[in-house]
């Protein structure tokens, strides 16, 4: 899916993850384009949203 599809969608997952107790850790970009986010659960495990 392209980068314009994929992003609105990742953006919404991540606003109802952070909602929820998750915590944003950082957002990885290639070639300057917002790729994926890093995230935390409330333990702290790391895990992405693509």
């Amino acid at each position: 899916m392209p980068f314009e599809a994929r992003w609105p969608r990742v953006q919404a997952m991540v606003d109802r993850l952070v909602a929820a107790g998750g915590i944003l850790l950082r957002v990885d970009e290639t070639d300057g384009t917002p790729d994926h986010v890093t995230m935390a659960d409330p333990e702290g495990n790391e895990f992405d949203v693509l």
